[in-house]
């Protein structure tokens, strides 16, 4: 029922995959994890590979980085359900019930937001603006972004 599709980029998604996992899980829906690592260094590769241990989840890298656009139209052609929640990999799940909260609206053409970046600034200085502007920008309420 739910595709679940989020793009890595040199960022260790274990954290985030396995909180999503134990949501579908505990929701009891048909899903999947689809995670497309776009070419990150072999550091992140290796951290990211003990994901193909939970069930239902594929883990596929790719051999050259082809960007935001291509990753997500890629996901199209890997997914196996009509509902794909797409998330970015350096967020994190505010709550024990996103992903109830996401199929309850599924039925919805688009369904946006839910997600938090995390609290922590990045000790990665190259990672900082990304995570600034996520936290002011993206992780706004509904009203606020109206």
């Amino acid at each position: 029922m739910i595709s679940v599709c989020i793009p890595i980029y040199q960022y260790d998604v274990y954290e985030l995959i396995k909180e999503i996992y134990n949501q579908c899980i505990a929701s009891s829906i048909n899903f999947e994890i689809i995670c497309i690592d776009d070419n990150s260094d072999s550091f992140y590769k290796t951290k990211n590979k003990r994901i193909e241990e939970f069930d239902y989840t594929s883990y596929i890298e790719l051999n050259e980085n082809i960007g935001r656009s291509k990753i997500r139209n890629l996901f199209l052609k890997k997914s196996n359900f009509s509902s794909l929640l797409f998330l970015d990999c350096d967020c994190s799940i505010p709550n024990k019930n996103f992903i109830i909260k996401y199929s309850e609206n599924i039925n919805k053409d688009i369904v946006y937001g839910g997600r938090k970046h995390h609290k922590k600034k990045p000790l990665d200085e190259k990672k900082v603006l990304r995570w600034e502007y996520g936290k002011n920008r993206e992780d706004l309420s509904y009203n606020e972004r109206i």
